[in-house]
């Protein structure tokens, strides 16, 4: 009995530990090695305290103006001048800057690439255009334009809606098993995150009538985004950017995934961030900023 329960330990495999928040391929991004975990953006003039965390120098500072303790571990930092500049990594983080561009200028040459040919192509076959014609490609950019800024909109109240469903399914199960005075503190919590998910969703609806490509988030978050950039008018002048707008699909897929992933590596910070900001904001106000 015992041989065969020892037999059973030596095939069990350990699960691979997941890292920020259930993300097991987190593990392997060094990009959140150089993020500050107060503004969840890439370390601006890295600084560190006694006890060996880095922040951006600004946001450390600022912190320490509100509270006399870490923001990462709570430390206790006797005096607001006890940070020091972290020069290793601020090498790191330059060298890595500089990587990232060389690989941005790579990715958008390659993407770019017919776009820009269809464009050269068009200026070369018509180099005596008309302030007709000139007009009409102006305001073909225009459209184009205001239709990038619409979808990053809505791509941006979907990540919204995404992260306030999480918080609200994760309140959800902390209610079953707590007393009745945390009860009343999460029902309070579950109400401004249930009017704040109506506030996202009118503002989505809103935005579906004119880029219906944005899809609902359990989908989203589980296949990715087909976002279909195709305009149902002015289609035949925009012919010659269809290269614009397979570079743009690419684009928006891929900012999505980077936000998705950025919010569920840094969603526990988040949550207390929104739950905070949005307090202050309803006791200060009374109003709805979302």
């Amino acid at each position: 009995m015992s041989g065969k329960s020892q037999q059973t330990t030596r095939r069990r495999k350990r699960p691979t530990t997941p890292v920020y928040s259930s993300l097991p391929s987190s593990f392997d991004d060094k990009d959140s090695d150089f993020v500050c975990p107060i503004c969840f953006d890439m370390i601006e003039e890295a600084f560190m305290t006694k006890c060996g965390h880095s922040f951006c120098h600004k946001c450390i500072k600022r912190c320490l103006e509100q509270s006399n303790r870490c923001p990462k571990c709570n430390f206790v930092i006797e005096k607001k001048d006890d940070i020091f500049p972290n020069f290793l990594l601020n090498e790191l983080i330059l060298k890595h800057r500089q990587r990232m561009v060389e690989q941005k200028k790579i990715k958008v040459e390659h993407l770019n690439g017919a776009a820009l040919s269809d464009t050269s192509t068009l200026l070369l076959q018509h180099e005596q255009l008309d302030l007709g014609n000139i007009n009409c490609m102006l305001d073909i950019l225009a459209k184009r334009k205001q239709q990038l800024e619409g979808e990053c909109k809505a791509a941006q109240n979907q990540i919204l809606k995404e992260f306030l469903q999480q918080v609200h399914r994760k309140k959800q199960q902390v209610s079953l098993s707590v007393s009745r005075l945390q009860h009343d503190q999460l029902k309070s919590e579950l109400g401004l995150v249930d009017g704040d998910l109506t506030t996202v969703e009118s503002h989505l609806t809103e935005y579906r009538t004119n880029y219906p490509y944005v899809q609902e988030g359990g989908s989203a978050v589980v296949n990715g985004v087909d976002p279909t950039l195709a305009s149902s008018s002015d289609s035949g002048s925009q012919e010659v950017f269809n290269g614009s707008r397979s570079t743009g699909r690419q684009w928006l897929h891929t900012t999505m995934a980077a936000r998705r992933k950025k919010v569920y590596q840094h969603f526990d910070d988040l949550e207390t961030c929104y739950f905070s900001i949005r307090r202050k904001e309803l006791s200060g106000s009374g109003s709805d900023v979302l």
